[in-house]
């Protein structure tokens, strides 16, 4: 089985009728992805991790080499043992690539296992229990009062259940994200996996500007608030740049890279990056539209679904110290 939640969103006020005060529960990883290791191999969404991703970690979802690295050995240390070698046993990572919330270190946890339609806790298995990474088994009351989110066994089996506050940041963010990557699979249908840049992207172009500002204000991990904050702000640099002289045809725009930059820097830019050649794409499409309907709001438009990765990847990658945009 796949390592899925059945998640339910309570007020604080519910708790107490949902949970009884014998149940245990662990600690929730907030932004964690998950990991699975089994006869010393290590998988993510089921398939084993590619050469590539175990010398440099993975991008989607991010994982840190050094994660990979600390979940191989327990993959290992696992297959040395013949009571654990042959199940699979979920490990949580989660870092400031992931979280929303909180800032901190890098997260290894060993959740558990499935024992037929049964989830098992790391903390509840006799030999898994005494490894260091293994967060115990609380009464899920005070987990939950403290946290505003914990993980309890499923009395009927099968996926283990998270409670989550409903008036938490978390909670608003996570609900945000989720419907904005459904929105996007609406048009994207192919896309394998929808990341949370261009989830915030869609929120950004679609939504008002009120909903946008709350949720940066909800985002407590400064890592990944800047990196948004960059991008609504590439983003209305980006729309205003098209004015009616751009869109007329009576001035034109140019990508560049910073002269300052070195040659180095710049070949390998042009080579990896290849941002210049994106910004004509997204260009032409531009002013091709614009001549069309002679509508001025065709940047926007385009964003939010012709154009919306092109456009996103623009104002997730453009950066003052490396690119500029050159009048001609």
């Amino acid at each position: 089985m796949s390592l899925k939640f059945n998640q339910k969103i309570v007020t604080p006020e519910k708790i107490t009728d949902l949970l009884p005060d014998d149940v245990l529960g662990t600690k929730y990883e907030e932004g964690f992805t998950s990991l699975s290791v089994k006869e010393g191999l290590v998988f993510l969404n089921d398939r084993p991790l590619n050469e590539r991703e175990k010398k440099r970690g993975t991008e989607v979802p991010k994982i840190s080499v050094q994660q990979v690295n600390v979940v191989s050995g327990l993959a290992k240390i696992f297959a040395e043992n013949e009571e654990l070698k042959s199940k699979k046993i979920f490990v949580l990572c989660s870092n400031n690539d992931s979280r929303w919330i909180k800032n901190g270190p890098e997260n290894i946890r060993i959740l558990g296992y499935y024992k037929e339609n049964q989830f098992v806790f790391a903390a509840q298995d006799p030999i898994l229990c005494h490894y260091p990474d293994v967060n115990p088994m609380l009464p899920a009351r005070e987990l939950f009062s403290r946290d505003g989110a914990v993980i309890i066994p499923n009395p009927e089996g099968g996926q283990p259940i998270t409670l989550l506050d409903k008036n938490s940041n978390y909670c608003q963010i996570t609900k945000l994200i989720y419907q904005s990557k459904e929105n996007i699979r609406s048009f994207l249908p192919n896309t394998p996996i929808i990341t949370d840049i261009q989830a915030f992207f869609y929120i950004l172009v679609t939504e008002n500007h009120e909903i946008t500002e709350n949720m940066l204000g909800m985002i407590s991990n400064e890592k990944k608030r800047e990196k948004f904050q960059n991008i609504k702000e590439n983003f209305y640099y980006f729309y205003t740049l098209f004015d009616p002289e751009v869109l007329a045809g009576e001035k034109n725009l140019f990508l560049h890279y910073r002269s300052d930059l070195s040659v180095e820097d710049k070949m390998m830019l042009w080579s990896k990056e290849e941002l210049d050649k994106l910004w004509k794409t997204i260009y032409g499409g531009n002013i091709k539209s614009f001549k069309k309907d002679k509508n001025l709001d065709t940047f926007k438009m385009l964003a939010q679904k012709p154009m919306f990765i092109k456009i996103c990847r623009l104002c997730a990658r453009y950066e003052t110290s490396k690119h500029v945009i050159i009048e001609k």
